[in-house]
Parts: C-alpha cells; sequence; structure tokens
C-alpha cells in the first residue's frame, strides 16, 4: 500500500481511479436498488489526510528528539508550538504533495493505527482503523487489510 500504483486501486481522494475499490462501492451506495446503506470508510484516505495536512495531525515534537507525536488540541497541556509536520520537506512528497514517498508512508502508519485518544479529529479516524489493517512484524510492510 505504500506505492501509490497500488493505493490508487483502492482510495477515494484526489487522483485514485476512478475504479477503485472504493469508488466502486460509492457508485453502488447511489444506484437506485443499492443494498448498500452507507458508503465505505478507507483508512487509506483517512491515513493520507491524516499525514499529509501539516498544520493538524500528524506533527513530531522536536523536544523528543521527533520520536512522539504532538496533540493536535492546542488545550492540551503537552501542546507545543515548537512541533513540525511528519512530512517536511518537499521530497517527502509524490504527486505534487498529494501523497507520501513510500518510505514515508510506512515509517508513520504504525504511529496513525497505534492511536487510541479519541477526543479530536485527527485522532477519531485511526482509531476506528486500528484492526483494519496488519502489519508485518517489523512493521515495515501492511500484510492484510480490511475496508468498511
Amino acid at each position: 500500500f505504500s506505492m501509490i500504483p497500488f493505493q490508487n486501486l483502492v482510495c477515494g481522494i484526489s487522483h485514485c481511479n476512478e475504479n477503485s475499490l472504493e469508488g466502486i462501492v460509492f457508485d453502488e451506495v447511489d444506484a437506485w436498488n443499492s443494498k448498500i446503506a452507507s458508503g465505505p470508510m478507507s483508512w487509506i484516505d483517512d491515513y493520507i489526510g491524516w499525514l499529509i495536512t501539516p498544520s493538524l495531525c500528524c506533527r513530531l515534537n522536536p523536544a523528543t528528539n521527533f520520536t512522539t507525536l504532538c496533540p493536535s488540541d492546542p488545550s492540551d497541556p503537552n501542546y507545543s508550538p515548537d512541533c513540525v509536520p511528519c512530512l517536511r520537506d518537499q521530497s517527502d512528497f509524490s504527486m505534487n504533495g498529494t501523497r507520501p514517498i513510500p518510505e514515508k508512508f510506512m515509517q508513520f502508519l504504525p504511529i496513525f493505527l497505534s492511536q487510541a485518544n479519541c477526543t479530536d479529529f485527527c485522532s477519531v479516524c485511526s482509531w476506528c482503523h486500528q484492526t483494519n489493517v496488519i502489519l508485518d512484524h517489523t512493521k515495515t510492510n501492511a500484510l492484510y487489510t480490511r475496508f468498511m
């Protein structure tokens, strides 16, 4: 899933294939005789949004040598205005800044999936997907995935 061609087969955000898994399900939801109650929840769309939105979600704390995430809520006592986006350089992005490069995709995926705090926008989406992605033992590859 770290490679963009594979992401495009399942995602529903911009630049995804028109006939992606999510696109097909959305088309079926809109069909007049559909038995599908609602559109899919895609962990990959939520993760990419979490990762590439620089001022909101994935931000690292320089006080911990960039090893821990900063809270996104300014009222949180651990919030720091010194936090920096997880993807800081243009070289961290591909597709005109709309997707992370494969290395960055996998670097932050375990962090995204391990968040359990559901108090803000940034953590709600990750908590919902904790069981939807199974990583290998080194946490460098997504082995299995489930889409809802």
